[in-house]
């Protein structure tokens, strides 16, 4: 999922796009940063969601309106946070390097 919304928003041509798709293929730390990614997304998602399930059943709807609202901006801004922390975290192993010539070379014809 990371790889796909990530390679949409930063390869906007189609070489760019080729780069990246070369870059999934060929580095075996880059398929594991977007894994894992993913699966911190899904896990911090279906609690969330877990969370307000059970937190229906347990309070008012009238708190549970704002309640809910609130439960999800917290999710999102820890797993975005987490994100950024742990792409952090993997540039140091020369993976923004290759990103970098995923994002600017050409594509092989």
């Amino acid at each position: 999922m990371t790889f796909f919304i990530s390679r949409r928003i930063r390869a906007l041509t189609p070489a760019r796009r080729a780069g990246w798709d070369r870059l999934y293929d060929t580095e075996p730390e880059f398929r594991t940063l977007h894994r894992v990614s993913t699966a911190g997304w899904g896990v911090v998602l279906v609690a969330e969601s877990a969370a307000r399930l059970v937190l229906i059943y347990l309070l008012p709807a009238s708190v549970m309106v704002g309640l809910s609202t609130a439960i999800e901006l917290t999710a999102i801004t820890g797993v975005v946070a987490w994100t950024v922390w742990y792409r952090r975290r993997s540039a140091g192993r020369g993976l923004e390097k290759a990103l970098h010539k995923a994002d600017t070379a050409p594509a092989a014809v």
